[in-house]
C-alpha cells in the first residue's frame, strides 16, 4: 500500500511539473512573439508612408512570414503601375491581384440575424462616401465616417455609439497579394479603444478555404470562403467565417462567433440583401 501511495504521489508530482513546464514554455513563446511584433512594427512605422515599392520589398525580404506581411503586399500592389488580369485555375476559381475593391458610391444593405434562432437583429446599410488617396470613408446608415479603411480593405478605425477603435497597422481580413484557395497568413495589430483608453494586441490567423457558390437574399454568387480566428489580448477570442468577391470590398456573407470569458458571447449571421456599384 505504501509503495502504491508513493507511486501515486510521484505521478501527481510529475504531472504538476509537466504542467508548469508547459505553462513556462507557452509564456516564453508568447513573450518572444510579442517582442518580434514590436521589432517588426518599429521597422514598419519607418516605411509605412513611403512611395517607394523597394522599401516594402526589403521589408518582405527581412520578414517573409511576419505579422505585417500582408500590409506590405498591399503597399506593393498599390504602388505598382500595372494591372494583372485574372487567371482561371483548374478548379474554376479566378486568381486576382491588384483588383479595385472600393469605388465612391458602393452601397450594400446587409441583414443581420442571430445565427442559432434566425431572429432578426437589424439591417446595416454601408456606403463609400469618399476616397482620398489611399483612404476610404464609409457611411453606415446616415452616420458619416463610421469606418475608415485603406483602399485595399485594411480597417484603420471603426466608430460605434459606445466607442471608437483604431488599428495600427490596419486590421487585415483580405490578402495583400493574390486571392486564392489555400492562401493563409497571420497578422498582428495594436487595437486601441480610444474611448476607454485601452490598448491590446490583436492576432488574426486567416485562411482562404474554398471557392464556392453561395446564395444570399441578394442572389447567387461564386465567392471565396475565408476563416479568421482572432484573439484580442487575453480576454476575447472568436471565429469569423466570411465570403467575398475580389472586386467588392464588403462581405457577401459572414458568420461571426465571438466568445467572452464573462459571457455575453455573440453568434451572428450577416447576409447581403442588395448592393449598388459606384464609380471609379
Amino acid at each position: 500500500m505504501e509503495r502504491a501511495r508513493l507511486a501515486q504521489e510521484q505521478r501527481l508530482k510529475d504531472a504538476e511539473q509537466a504542467k508548469a513546464q508547459s505553462e513556462l514554455e507557452t509564456r516564453l513563446r508568447k513573450e518572444t512573439e510579442d517582442k518580434q511584433f514590436e521589432i517588426q512594427k518599429a521597422d514598419w512605422d519607418k516605411i509605412k508612408d513611403s512611395k517607394n515599392p523597394d522599401d516594402f520589398y526589403s521589408f518582405l525580404i527581412k520578414y517573409p512570414s511576419g505579422y505585417i506581411t500582408e500590409q506590405a503586399q498591399f503597399a506593393i500592389e498599390r504602388l505598382s503601375k500595372f494591372k494583372i488580369l485574372p487567371q482561371a485555375s483548374v478548379s474554376g476559381e479566378k486568381i486576382y491581384t491588384n483588383t479595385m475593391r472600393y469605388r465612391v458610391g458602393d452601397t450594400q444593405l446587409t441583414r443581420i440575424t442571430e445565427a442559432d434562432s434566425g431572429t432578426e437583429i437589424r439591417y446595416d446599410s454601408r456606403t463609400i462616401e469618399r476616397i482620398f488617396g489611399n483612404i476610404v470613408y464609409v457611411k453606415i446608415g446616415d452616420e458619416p465616417d463610421v469606418e475608415i479603411l485603406t483602399l485595399d480593405g485594411g480597417l484603420i478605425k471603426h466608430r460605434t455609439t459606445q466607442s471608437t477603435t483604431s488599428f495600427d497597422p490596419p486590421l487585415i481580413n483580405l490578402p495583400g497579394d493574390e486571392l486564392r484557395v489555400g492562401k493563409k497568413w497571420t497578422s498582428r495589430t495594436v487595437e486601441h479603444n480610444e474611448t476607454r483608453s485601452i490598448r491590446r494586441i490583436r492576432e488574426d490567423r486567416v485562411e482562404v478555404v474554398a471557392y464556392e457558390e453561395i446564395t444570399v437574399p441578394a442572389g447567387t454568387f461564386n465567392a471565396y470562403k475565408l476563416v479568421m480566428q482572432s484573439r484580442i489580448g487575453k480576454a476575447i477570442s472568436g471565429v469569423n467565417t466570411y465570403w467575398v468577391e475580389p472586386n467588392w470590398g464588403f462581405k457577401l456573407k459572414a458568420i461571426r462567433k465571438i466568445d467572452r470569458p464573462r459571457g455575453n458571447s455573440t453568434y451572428e449571421l450577416h447576409e447581403m440583401v442588395s448592393r449598388k456599384m459606384g464609380t471609379n
